[in-house]
């Protein structure tokens, strides 16, 4: 049973986590794999505080990069270094669940984080009274359109919580959005942590700037502090890259002199891989990428973009895409592009997608390899 937070001193500065993109949690059409059951049976308002068990994923996108999301339901899922973490500086604000790879139940490295406790958001007031069910009492409809008053930022006396009001644009149709609230605190001290997936928080006061130094020696003692060493392509990963050139072999090679040209003309240095790649084929089109309907069109070095993704070259919103430094590898059929990030110099640089409607990068794979398994569809 979820407890409702009673708003009492000290009243922690959240963010509502609103990123849900859903791709590990629901299939390529966004239809759920693990669907909510129902509560009331006149409205189908769902049943926010049961967990579907055995908890699925979609294998073909279990090895994301990162290590923090947000579910189809707008629940958290994290990796069990960032669990461990939540454990330690948050106690008794999650309960964590496995997750299995759907069609083979086999475990996955991600666990399924709900909110134990229910805070009040920033709402003060609505336009007019809401239309309720008669039968559970909940809204039909509840939207920022009918909202005369609202606070952007949540308060709470919790680390993480769900928010007590959802949000719909009407149901039953309609999807119901509850954004997870984390502290601000909180979020400062997992980018310090240097987790993967995690927003930028604002500006903290000193009360946070305190709370956060004291976690932060707490989390380094318990050994928790380091995070994972740099990904690099495991053995069967390599043993498929190898496998796959051997068939683009058939095709006219191309040498990787132009590449390294490119390399010292940009000052920059591309993972082997690619250099292999580059040595073995020419352009490669990937057909309805894990089954979305994406065409991703692999680019050979004369084709790669060394400019226009660099840090500062381009102007975006989202602070932590003004970070990245980028050389774009792939084009898809939608506007969005891949990237190598060349920002921590690592011989195995991640690949990130950039989202063209959000204007911000999504971490993608941990390499070049992942990225490309991910790209033929070779991920089981």
């Amino acid at each position: 049973m979820r407890k409702t937070a009673k708003q009492k001193s000290p009243k922690l500065r959240g963010m509502e986590i609103c990123g849900a993109d859903g791709s590990l949690d629901a299939t390529s059409n966004w239809k759920p794999l693990n669907p909510l059951s129902v509560r009331c049976a006149k409205c189908s308002f769902p049943d926010y505080d049961r967990v579907t068990e055995p908890y699925l994923l979609r294998r073909a996108a279990i090895n994301t990069a990162g290590d923090f999301a947000v579910g189809h339901d707008y629940r958290l899922l994290v990796k069990e270094r960032l669990r461990k973490v939540i454990e330690l500086v948050a106690p008794d604000c999650c309960r964590f669940y496995p997750t299995y790879a759907q069609g083979t139940n086999e475990p996955t490295p991600w666990f399924l984080g709900v909110a134990l406790h229910l805070s009040a958001p920033g709402i003060k007031a609505y336009k007019k009274p809401l239309r309720l069910c008669a039968a559970c009492g909940e809204p039909f409809a509840r939207n920022k359109h009918l909202i005369a008053e609202y606070t952007d930022e949540p308060l709470s006396i919790y680390d993480i919580a769900a928010p007590l009001e959802w949000q719909s644009w009407g149901r039953p149709e309609g999807e119901i959005f509850r954004f997870p609230i984390i502290s601000v605190r909180l979020l400062a001290l997992l980018q310090q942590l240097r987790f993967r997936g995690i927003c930028t928080p604002p500006a903290l006061n000193e009360t946070e700037k305190e709370w956060v130094a004291r976690n932060l020696d707490a989390v380094r003692a318990a050994g928790l502090g380091t995070g994972e060493p740099a990904a690099k392509a495991s053995a069967a990963e390599r043993k498929w890259f190898v496998q796959w050139l051997k068939g683009r072999r058939k095709k006219t090679a191309k040498g990787g002199r132009t590449l390294q040209e490119l390399e010292w003309q940009h000052g920059v240095t591309l993972p082997p891989e690619y250099h292999d790649f580059a040595a073995a084929s020419g352009e490669v089109v990937f057909d309805d990428v894990e089954d979305s309907g994406l065409e991703v069109r692999l680019l050979p070095p004369a084709k790669v973009d060394f400019s226009h993704w660099r840090k500062g070259a381009t102007k975006m919103t989202d602070a932590d895409s003004r970070k990245v430094d980028g050389v774009m590898i792939a084009e898809t059929n939608c506007g969005d592009v891949f990237c190598f990030d060349l920002a921590g110099r690592k011989a195995q640089p991640p690949v990130l997608r950039y989202d063209h409607e959000m204007d911000c990068y999504e971490e993608y794979a941990d390499h070049f390899v992942a990225a490309l398994r991910r790209f033929a569809n070779a991920v089981q």
